[in-house]
């Protein structure tokens, strides 16, 4: 007996530690892949695990909350297409100069029931149904459709992905596609945010730039003299797949006494019903879980009692 325990312990350790690796590797990988694939200019990403959806069906109305409700109804209209069953993945980002950080947008969409050619037919009925028409762009890698009014374009990536955005957010992606443009895992500060907001159905990270962390503190105004939000240089959020109903924010603070200050502060900012805060989310920020470590701070909003009361 003793001898099978001394045997017992050793290969489940082992079993463990493999575990930890598959678990460990994968993150590793997909973090890799998101941020491997967009380009360095990018300034914020949110990535929509569409197919956990299914999982979770009430995630699809915080989803229409959190990406736009009309963006879904618009694809269901008119290409007849219920996104939280044709797609696997959604990679949101906008890129631009520190001053406009939001200037540019794409998407970057992959498919499990449609494909590339599904997609493209989809963009051109979007398209004709505002009144332009859809062109073929010249490019030397892939084919590349442009709207004639100038407002939009998509290029296929592969069989069941694409990516759309304005024509120079297409451009600039197919560039590290094609290793003629550095992309955003070159980034050590964005790794480091999306790597600890990495795993639920939905991952977000935006690094602000110095005059956005400005505006950053003014959302979380006290007074003229305190903020909630003070010293706050990214932002990551996070749902956790154990716990479908809260949506976690984290906060990379610049130094370990502002992260604890404004852990305490919150508490009396939210208490406050700031304006700065839709009407909708008072109720979860006031009863908010806040903590601080290090220069992380971390927020936990429970949206299932948020989207029960509204529904």
């Amino acid at each position: 007996m003793r001898r099978a325990i001394q045997v017992a312990i050793p290969t489940a350790l082992a079993t463990l530690a493999l575990l930890w690796f598959l678990v460990e590797q994968g993150r590793t990988n997909e973090t890799e892949r998101v941020l491997g694939q967009l380009p360095s200019t990018a300034k914020a990403v949110v990535r929509v695990n569409v197919a956990s959806i299914a999982e979770e069906p009430a995630w699809r109305s915080r989803l229409d909350a959190l990406l736009g409700e009309n963006q879904w109804s618009d694809i269901e209209a008119e290409c007849g297409i219920d996104p939280t069953t044709a797609l696997d993945e959604l990679v949101l980002w906008a890129g631009g100069p520190d001053d406009e950080p939001f200037q540019t947008l794409g998407l970057l969409i992959r498919g499990s029931s449609v494909d590339a050619e599904g997609f493209a037919q989809c963009y051109r009925q979007l398209v004709e149904a505002r009144g332009s028409e859809v062109t073929r762009l010249p490019t030397a890698r892939v084919p590349v459709l442009g709207s004639t009014d100038g407002r939009s374009a998509l290029a296929e990536v592969d069989d069941h992905t694409v990516v759309t955005g304005s024509a120079s957010t297409v451009a600039e992606f197919l560039a590290v596609a094609g290793e003629s443009a550095p992309s955003l895992e070159k980034s050590p500060e964005f790794e480091s945010m999306w790597s600890r907001a990495h795993g639920g159905v939905v991952t977000g990270a935006f690094i602000a730039p110095p005059r956005w962390q400005t505006a950053i503190a003014r959302i979380g105004a006290i007074s003229e003299d305190a903020s909630a939000l003070e010293g706050v240089e990214a932002i990551g959020l996070r749902t956790d797949p154990r716990a479908p109903g809260v949506l976690t924010l984290l906060f990379d603070v610049r130094d370990e006494g502002t992260a604890r200050r404004d852990a305490a502060l919150i508490e009396v900012w939210a208490q406050s019903n700031p304006d700065t805060v839709p009407a909708s989310w008072r109720d979860a920020l006031r009863a908010a879980d806040v903590s601080a470590t290090g220069t992380e701070l971390r927020v936990a909003l429970d949206l299932a009692s948020r989207f029960e009361r509204s529904d």
